[in-house]
C-alpha cells in the first residue's frame, strides 16, 4: 500500500471516530434525565485530555511534515543495543536502536533511530527516510511507521470515547 493512500485511510478513519464521538455525546445528552445537562468532571478530564492530545499530535505532524521534506533511502548498518535493569523480576530487558546510513549532499551520514525496535530488524534492511534538509540527521521514516503524531492522535481519540462511554454508563 503505497503512502498516499495509507494517509488517505489514516485520515478517514479519523473522521469515521470524529462522527461516532460526535453521536455518542448527541445520544448522551438526549437520554440525560436532566434538563440542563452538565457533564461530570471525569467526563470533563477526559474530554479536555483527549482534545489536548489530539491537538498536540496535529501540531506534531504540521511541525514535522514541514520540516522533514527530502526523501532518501537509507540502510541499517548496525543495531544500537541498550540493556535495562528491573529489580523486581531480576531480569534484563534488551531494547535495539537501529542505526541508518545514507548520502545526502554528497555526504555519507549516520543516524540512529529514537524509536526502539523489539522487531527482528536486521543490518542491511533498507527503508525510506524523510529527512530535515536543513539539519539532515533529523528524521522521519517516510512510510509513516513508529509516528508519535499517530500516536497522540489515537490516544486522544481513545480519552474521548472513554470520557463520553463513562458519561453515558454513570
Amino acid at each position: 500500500m503505497n503512502n498516499q493512500i495509507r494517509n488517505r485511510l489514516y485520515a478517514t478513519i479519523i473522521i469515521i471516530l470524529a462522527v461516532i464521538i460526535l453521536f455518542l455525546s448527541i445520544i448522551s445528552v438526549i437520554l440525560s434525565d436532566d434538563k440542563m445537562f452538565v457533564a461530570p468532571p471525569t467526563t470533563v478530564i477526559f474530554v479536555v485530555i483527549g482534545i489536548a492530545l489530539i491537538v498536540a499530535g496535529i501540531i506534531k505532524l504540521m511541525y514535522t511534515k514541514n520540516r522533514c521534506s527530502y526523501k532518501v533511502r537509507a540502510t541499517c548498518i548496525d543495531l544500537g543495543e541498550h540493556k535495562s535493569y528491573d529489580s523486581e523480576s531480576d531480569s534484563y530487558t534488551i531494547q535495539y536502536y537501529p542505526i541508518y546510513e545514507f548520502n545526502y549532499n554528497y555526504e555519507n551520514l549516520k543516524v540512529t533511530s529514537s524509536f526502539s525496535s523489539s522487531r527482528n530488524v536486521y543490518v542491511g534492511e533498507q527503508v525510506e527516510l524523510l529527512i530535515n534538509p536543513r539539519k539532515p540527521k533529523e528524521f522521519i521514516y517516510a512510510d509513516g511507521q513508529k509516528s508519535v503524531h499517530k500516536t497522540l492522535i489515537t490516544a486522544g481519540m481513545l480519552f474521548i470515547i472513554i470520557g463520553i462511554m463513562y458519561n453515558i454508563v454513570y
